[in-house]
C-alpha cells in the first residue's frame, strides 16, 4: 500500500518534520540543562551542609580539648 503524495504535500511534511525536530531538540536541551542545574544545586547544598557539620564538629572537639587542657592545670 503506497500513498502517492504531491510535491507540495511532501514539502509541507518535510518542513513539519524539520520544525518539530528542531523544537524538540531545543526543548530537550532546555529540559536537560534545567535538570542538570537542579542536580548540581542539590549536590552543592549537600556538600555545604556536610562542610558546616564538619566545622561545627571540629570546633566542638577543639573547645573540649582546650577545656580539658586548661581545667587540669
Amino acid at each position: 500500500m503506497f500513498i502517492d503524495l504531491t510535491d507540495a504535500q511532501l514539502r509541507h511534511f518535510a518542513g513539519t518534520v524539520v520544525w518539530l525536530s528542531m523544537c524538540g531538540g531545543a526543548l530537550g536541551a532546555l529540559a536537560f540543562g534545567l535538570f542538570m542545574s537542579l542536580i548540581t544545586r542539590a549536590i552543592s547544598s549537600i556538600g555545604n551542609w556536610m562542610d558546616r557539620r564538619t566545622r561545627i564538629y571540629t570546633a566542638r572537639m577543639r573547645a573540649t580539648a582546650l577545656h580539658r587542657i586548661n581545667s587540669n592545670g
